[in-house]
């Protein structure tokens, strides 16, 4: 997953783990019980991750990974199932402008694996990749599966 910047990048991992944690608790709290009743450990979860686990990747006992990573060319080097690119519309990219960055890096990266990228952003104004992509007026140029959250959404859940 690819986010604004670097920062914002690791804390979306951060919030993955944390609800890897709260998954290991309700697991706990309603389901697991061990045959032996001895303490149940609240790793129901987070038991399958492995090595590398650090603050750029989490790695599953399957060898599947999560990877964090900020919106640099770096993104280059790996192949994703599944690209998500967190706040696209606010991506600062340095080097180049978050149209070419998304053609030239983030789309190739896909191409091998036949993945899915999977965009989300706040908006961000009508002259951005997000709004080129997301297609609200529903022009039919894009090719993305849009999906609705208003900020009254936030409201409720508050």
């Amino acid at each position: 997953m690819i986010s604004k910047e670097d920062p914002a990048a690791k804390k979306l991992l951060f919030n993955i783990r944390d609800m890897i944690r709260s998954g290991d608790l309700y697991m706990g709290k309603y389901f697991v019980k061990p045959k032996d009743n001895s303490e149940y450990k609240n790793d129901y979860f987070s038991r399958h991750i492995v090595q590398p686990d650090n603050t750029e990747q989490l790695t599953w006992d399957s060898r599947s990974v999560i990877r964090s990573l900020p919106p640099t060319k770096k993104v280059r080097q790996f192949g994703f199932s599944i690209l998500f690119i967190d706040e696209i519309a606010f991506l600062d990219t340095k080097d180049t402008d978050p149209d070419t960055y998304y053609r030239t890096v983030c789309v190739p990266t896909t191409a091998d694996t036949m993945g899915k990228t999977v965009i989300s952003s706040t908006p961000n104004g009508k002259m951005n990749l997000f709004y080129t992509l997301f297609d609200p007026e529903d022009t039919g140029t894009t090719d993305f599966t849009r999906i609705w959250f208003t900020w009254k959404i936030a409201e409720r859940l508050s």
